[in-house]
């Protein structure tokens, strides 16, 4: 065997080496394994063209990887309830095997990727919920001291309730509305999303609460 020939091999290999032995790239190990018997069973290194022609094996060394990954993640996102992630690595595995090229690879997951980043994007919005309960929190606590405080305060505190909610208002139907529905035309705030275990671990609080802040949140913005 040539020197040249040589290094390939030994690169080959090299690159075989880092997937030996773990489970999760089962895929890429017998890929990789595949093209390293290749090159070294070639008899001389200008062979290996006509395995390189014929059966693509830097192709199928590609899709191995990409199904190695996509499915480790896929397993992650289902372990934590993560439907929306998901569903990129789910499309990627349905689709990767129809890939000619090394090209084609890389196109296809950037194409999935580009557009469940959308879907990811628009699910993360009924995080605006959340967001605001800082906002709601004050209002209740104008709303509960409205009639304890002298006369003399109570019309500004009145005036400060009706503002609070006229300014959520206007923000919401300006700025909030008009923005979202940028990424999905009929957008709208659907509650019952929060109760999902995505959003739900991201709201520190007893799920009577949450209820009722619903209910606050839907006021505040104008919603009810």
């Amino acid at each position: 065997m040539e020197k040249r020939h040589e290094e390939y091999a030994a690169y080959y290999n090299a690159r075989m080496k880092r997937f030996e032995g773990n489970p999760l790239y089962s895929r890429s190990y017998a890929a990789e394994k595949r093209m390293s018997d290749a090159i070294a069973g070639c008899a001389k290194l200008e062979d290996f063209r006509s395995v390189v022609e014929k059966d693509h094996p830097e192709v199928q060394c590609a899709i191995a990887l990409v199904k190695d990954q996509e499915t480790a993640r896929l397993s992650h996102f289902r372990r934590i309830e993560e439907p929306i992630r998901a569903i990129s690595s789910e499309r990627i595995l349905k689709e990767i095997d129809t890939v000619k090229s090394a090209m084609d690879v890389t196109a296809i997951i950037s194409k999935i990727d580009q557009e469940v980043s959308i879907l990811i994007t628009v699910d993360n919005f009924i995080g605006g919920f959340y967001f605001d309960f800082t906002a709601i929190e004050n209002l209740i606590v104008a709303e509960a001291i409205k009639d304890e405080v002298p006369k003399e305060w109570y019309q500004e505190v009145k005036d400060s309730i009706t503002e609070q909610i006229k300014d959520h208002k206007e923000l919401f139907q300006k700025t909030t509305l008009p923005n979202n529905r940028n990424y999905k035309s009929d957008w709208n705030y659907d509650y019952s999303l929060i109760w999902e275990t995505r959003h739900r671990r991201n709201i520190p609080f007893p799920d009577e609460i949450v209820k009722r802040r619903i209910e606050d949140h839907k006021r505040l913005i104008g919603l009810s």
